[in-house]
């Protein structure tokens, strides 16, 4: 059995999925940017005036898995999104489960005694007028409906947190937040970014306690 893990240590060491929304609303750009200039400034500017440090990498879906895969780092958090996926497939017309791709990376991380945060994406739309699904049951949009949901039933298996981008941005109004799919305006970037700090701050990440384990009903039972 691995030890507990305690929070108020600096620096935080956090690995995040190369996706534009992750980079737009902890970075403050969707674009990556030199390795060395990376900053979570929200972080950096909200919490206890600049306490905690953190040391950031970003990489692909495809180094995550191996990187977690060998066992070969000390990141305490992976910040996953399934905006990427989604987009391939949308690409491709090849629309799958992602959660099931998702499953094996998790309990990779939780192997390594990382925190694990995934965000979702809105599932609104613009300019789609599908009101009948019995009649369009490959439509790209119920298809992430449907993922959004299975990312959830992860979380509850597994004890993931969840960025919940989609509740977020409809709280905020989708109409006037979402500018394409996946896209959203700089005040969702901004909520997005604040929703972050909670969940890092309910894990006890800047407290010097145990951190709160991933505990699903898998583990529960």
């Amino acid at each position: 059995m691995s030890q507990d893990k305690y929070g108020g240590k600096s620096p935080i060491g956090i690995l995040l999925q190369d996706s534009s929304d992750i980079l737009a609303a902890l970075l403050g750009s969707p674009q990556p940017l030199n390795i060395k200039e990376y900053r979570i400034n929200k972080l950096v500017s909200q919490i206890e005036n600049g306490k905690y440090e953190f040391t950031i990498d970003v990489r692909n879906i495809k180094y995550i898995r191996t990187i977690l895969g060998n066992g070969s780092h000390d990141f305490d958090i992976v910040v996953l999104s399934i905006l990427p996926g989604l987009i391939s497939m949308k690409e491709t017309g090849k629309f799958d489960n992602i959660s099931d791709d998702y499953h094996d990376i998790i309990m990779k991380g939780k192997q390594c005694n990382s925190h694990i945060l995934i965000f979702n994406v809105s599932s609104i739309f613009p300019g789609d007028l599908i009101h009948n699904y019995h009649v369009s049951q490959n439509h790209f949009s119920l298809f992430t409906a449907k993922n959004i949901l299975a990312i959830f039933h992860l979380s509850l298996l597994e004890g993931i947190s969840v960025i919940d981008v989609d509740r977020l941005v409809a709280e905020l109004g989708a109409d006037n937040h979402v500018t394409g799919f996946g896209t959203y305006s700089a005040t969702a970037y901004n909520a997005i970014g604040e929703e972050f700090i909670s969940v890092m701050n309910d894990i006890s990440f800047f407290e010097n306690r145990p951190l709160m384990k991933q505990l699903g009903t898998r583990q529960t039972q």
